[in-house]
Order: structure tokens, then C-alpha cells, then sequence
């Protein structure tokens, strides 16, 4: 008995046996159904009655119209006939021409599902293994190599793919930096050795958030490692003048307190108060004169 499913063809609407009682129709397709390999249905009449589950007299005028000659049949082998008595059944006299169609069908099927799966493990082998040497290809699957036709899909997959990758060109008009961009070597290399003083890892994150949300055609840059550099050269030291504040120059009142905390800080030996010992020191001197006299 078959041990699998047995296939209608949409062309039984259009045969003959459709023009036949609603009993003998469905006579026809349990025996489709019972049917072996080498379509050979084992029954004797009263079980292929219980089978179809309709009535021995059914069954007896079936059977007789599946061996009687068909004049309108689409097929001239045997007279239109569909059925011929063996020893313990009936053998389906077209079932090897319907089931070579069957096979063929079910075969173009299974290539195309087996192609759809195959295509698409090659085309992810092909994105996991790229920036990868293919120096060595090798087959995505084991099971390919078991099947010649499989191994021609793989590699005509791969050949499309390759056709299909164009090398990259810069845009004339730069691009943005990418939003997962982080700081490459050579961008810390370069810092490390022109500016040792700044610290590579924070410069680069107020690199990446002023440029993540800077917009418009200013935001795209040809070369960011240029960029980078020219940004050490001079927004640092922009930042750093800014983070300092406005330095406060000295003016002429302030020049004098300074002068006066000074000589307040020197520590004078104490003498007797004689004034022309005073006299004496201050004699010749009118800047200490104009000094002492501010104090």
C-alpha cells in the first residue's frame, strides 16, 4: 500500500469519470488512494465496498464502468479503460503515466525548496565570511557535496553575489559620522603623540556628541581623521580658554595695595622714634618719602 499521499490532478475535473454517479467517483478515488507503487489494489469487491464505504451494488457497477472501454477518454491506451482485473484486485492501467508526472512535479518542487533554503545559508556563509581571505572557499553546507546539482546553485549563488558587490567609493559630499562611531587606533595613536596633554578617550566623546548633533551639510566630513586632527589643533584649545574664564588684569589701584601688602610684610627691626635719624635715612630718597607717607 502506498505509505505516503496520493496526488489529484486538477485535470480529474475535466475527465470523464466526473459524468459518472457520485458512488462510482468516489469508488474511483478510494482506489486511487488503496493503491501500491505499481498501482495495484489488493481487495476483494465486498472490502473495497466497506472501503468506500458505499454499497456491494455500487461497488459491482463501479468496478464495471472503470473496465468497459471510454470512447471520450483523453487517453487511446486500452480503449479508455482505467482499470484491469488482477489475481487478488485491480491494477490502475494509467497510474505509472500519472505517477511519473507526479514525481517530475514533486521533484521540480523539492529543487526549488532546496534551492530557496541553500541560497540563503550561501548568502549568509557569504556576509558571516566577508572581509574574511576566500583564498580557501569552502562549501556553506556538508550536505552539498552529496549532490552535484547543489554545488553548482552554491557557487552560481556566490558568483551573483560577488558580481553584485561593488568596491566603495567616498561620496564627493562626505558623510556623517556614524552613530556607533568609537575611537579608532590610529585617531589615539596621533593624539598620543602630537597632544600627550589631552586625555584621547573624553576629547573623543565631545567629538562624537558635537558631531551626532551637528545637522545640515556642515555635519559631513570627506575625512574624519582630518577632522579629528583639526579638532585637537584648535577647538581644544579653544575649550580649554573658555573652561579657564576672562582673565583679570591689574589696574593701577590694584598695583598700590599690592605695593603697600608687601611693605607691610616686611618685618622692620623697632628702633627708637628719632626724627632725624629719619631725616637722615629718608634724605635724598623722595620715593620712599612718598611711600612711608602713603602708609
Amino acid at each position: 500500500m502506498s505509505d505516503t499521499y496520493t496526488k489529484l490532478f486538477r485535470s480529474i475535473a475535466a475527465s470523464t469519470i466526473v459524468s459518472e454517479p457520485v458512488t462510482t467517483r468516489w469508488l474511483w478515488v478510494t482506489m486511487l488512494s488503496q493503491a501500491d507503487k505499481a498501482g495495484k489494489v489488493y481487495a476483494s469487491v465486498p472490502g473495497l465496498a466497506r472501503m468506500a464505504n458505499i454499497t456491494l451494488a455500487e461497488t459491482e457497477a463501479g468496478l464495471q464502468c472503470f473496465l468497459s472501454p471510454d470512447a471520450y477518454s483523453r487517453t487511446a491506451d486500452n480503449e479508455g479503460r482505467r482499470i484491469e482485473a488482477i489475481d487478488g484486485g485491480w491494477r490502475l492501467l494509467n497510474h505509472a503515466k500519472y505517477d511519473a508526472m507526479r514525481s517530475e512535479a514533486e521533484r521540480r518542487e523539492y529543487k526549488r525548496d532546496w534551492d530557496r533554503t541553500h541560497r540563503s545559508k550561501a548568502a549568509k556563509a557569504e556576509a558571516d565570511t566577508s572581509g574574511k581571505s576566500d583564498t580557501n572557499p569552502t562549501t556553506s553546507d556538508k550536505s552539498d557535496a552529496s549532490d552535484p546539482s547543489s554545488q553548482f546553485s552554491v557557487l552560481s549563488s556566490q558568483v551573483d553575489q560577488k558580481q553584485d558587490q561593488k568596491p566603495e567609493r567616498a561620496s564627493p559630499n562626505g558623510s556623517r559620522l556614524p552613530i556607533d562611531w568609537v575611537l579608532p587606533d590610529d585617531y589615539r595613536a596621533w593624539c598620543e603623540a602630537k597632544h600627550p596633554e589631552i586625555d584621547p578617550d573624553g576629547e573623543a566623546e565631545k567629538f562624537a556628541d558635537h558631531w551626532h548633533a551637528k545637522a545640515g551639510k556642515d555635519a559631513r566630513k570627506t575625512d574624519w581623521l582630518a577632522t579629528w586632527r583639526n579638532w585637537l589643533r584648535t577647538d581644544f584649545p579653544k575649550a580649554m580658554k573658555a573652561r579657564a574664564g576672562p582673565s583679570v588684569q591689574a589696574g593701577p589701584a590694584s598695583k598700590t595695595r599690592s605695593a603697600i601688602e608687601k611693605l607691610q610684610a616686611l618685618k622692620l627691626p623697632e628702633t627708637p622714634h628719632d626724627p632725624d635719624m629719619a631725616a637722615q635715612r629718608t634724605a635724598g630718597r623722595p620715593e620712599q618719602v612718598a611711600l612711608l607717607a602713603t602708609g
